[in-house]
């Protein structure tokens, strides 16, 4: 009798997964859109393995094509496995956190990568798990008054991931540690933490005319990087990104999408058949997409330059170095190249590279000290240094600021 009421338990189970799985599946393929974990790519092939039993034993199928399907089904199964486990690059980005984010997936870029205001969530990777409480706007960063009141001096902080934070505690960003820093110096500063992970600077400059200058900021810190271009610009592209009345539109709107982010064995596929990258991008293309992102970048940064200028807002543009530069030169000529390019167009742009080399000198370290050694995000230690370098460069645009608009004491 228990053995039998076992079997029935373990029936009921079965039955029961068959009916919600899908429920549960398309609940969250509406709520989060495409940005799933890769996990979900075996439940996928195991539901279907179970789903062809199940229908077998409603005499639904025949014994020849149940054992065809259950074999397939396997074989996809194994292979599926194979692919989690070893995560080749071509078909998988450690920068997509586990999963796969759609090149314009809306559920996340819609709304410049913001969350909910007052939301409250935890960054959690392999590594790490930090907190994150956001103020009314959906930034994690308490709130600011507006307007701004007198004789404050106030920095706005714009970027991606290594801007917010990710990585180490709230109070560890890179932020926090330069406002602590400047406060011991300068009275009257306020610094705004308007990273968001996954964000880029196209998105960050229409966030800034439509949003953030409210916040009236007299200097702006804005993060350019080297997966600003190769992934994020290539990704979703340029202006072209947003329609007439600014709204964002996707990228690409193929019919075999839905297969491509739930099947790493389609991915494969659809890379091979279709000649694409991982980001959907054709290969035959990508060398004259790239050279189209970097003059779009340009650009972008000329009437970014030229917003702030008209706005008397120091505008600083700054790379930010990844774990990779040191290992990758390839990653340092393309900085390197963006540097002239941005200097041909009389731009201001500072890389933090030489600043992180002098600092690991004098700390007698070396860079993995200040990297997350599979997420690649800056710990704490890599937040401090990035602040120390950024305070070289942003304490003239201070000064300057203090003594032709504020009374603010040094």
């Amino acid at each position: 009798m228990k053995i039998l009421s076992q079997y029935k338990l373990v029936k009921f189970l079965l039955h029961l997964f068959l009916l919600v799985f899908p429920f549960v599946f398309f609940y969250f393929l509406i709520k989060k859109g495409t940005y799933v974990s890769q996990f979900i790519n075996l439940s996928i092939p195991i539901y279907l393995i179970l789903f062809v039993q199940f229908i077998y034993r409603l005499r639904f199928l025949s014994v020849s094509i149940k054992s065809k399907l259950t074999y397939f089904l396997k074989i996809y199964f194994s292979i599926e496995l194979i692919l989690v486990l070893i995560q080749p690059n071509s078909i998988y980005d450690p920068m997509m956190f586990n999963g796969y984010l759609l090149p314009l997936d809306k559920n996340h870029a819609a709304n410049y990568y913001l969350r909910k205001p007052f939301d409250k969530y935890d960054i959690k990777k392999e590594e790490f798990m930090y907190s994150r409480n956001h103020n009314s706007v959906g930034l994690t960063d308490k709130e600011y008054m507006t307007p701004k009141p007198e004789h404050i001096l106030r920095i706005l902080c714009m970027g991606d991931s290594f801007t917010e934070g990710d990585g180490a505690h709230q109070d560890s960003s890179y932020v926090r540690f330069l406002d602590r820093s400047l406060q011991k110096k300068y009275k009257n500063i306020e610094l705004i933490n308007a990273g968001r992970l996954g964000s880029d600077p196209f998105f960050d400059f229409d966030f800034l005319k439509k949003t953030l200058i409210k916040y009236q900021p007299d200097i702006i810190l804005q993060s350019f990087s080297y997966n600003d271009l190769f992934s994020d610009f290539i990704m979703r592209g340029g202006k072209e990104r947003f329609d007439k009345e600014g709204n964002l539109k996707k990228s690409y709107d193929f019919w075999w999408t839905p297969i491509y982010v739930f099947s790493y064995t389609a991915r494969v596929f659809i890379q091979v058949l279709g000649d694409y990258d991982k980001f959907l991008v054709k290969k035959g293309i990508y060398p004259d997409l790239l050279e189209k992102m970097k003059f779009e970048s340009v650009e972008l940064f000329k009437e970014y330059h030229q917003y702030a200028k008209d706005r008397d807002i120091g505008l600083i543009i700054f790379d930010i170095p990844f774990s990779q530069h040191y290992y990758t030169p390839e990653i340092n000529k393309v900085y390197i190249e963006m540097a002239e390019k941005f200097s041909k167009a009389h731009l201001k742009y500072y890389s933090l590279k030489p600043c992180y080399d002098e600092y690991m000198i004098t700390h007698k370290a070396k860079f993995q000290d200040y990297y997350w050694p599979k997420d690649s995000h800056h710990n704490a230690k890599g937040y401090s240094m990035m602040a120390h370098s950024l305070e070289k460069i942003v304490t003239p645009f201070v000064i300057k600021k203090e003594d032709s608009i504020y009374d603010v004491e040094r």
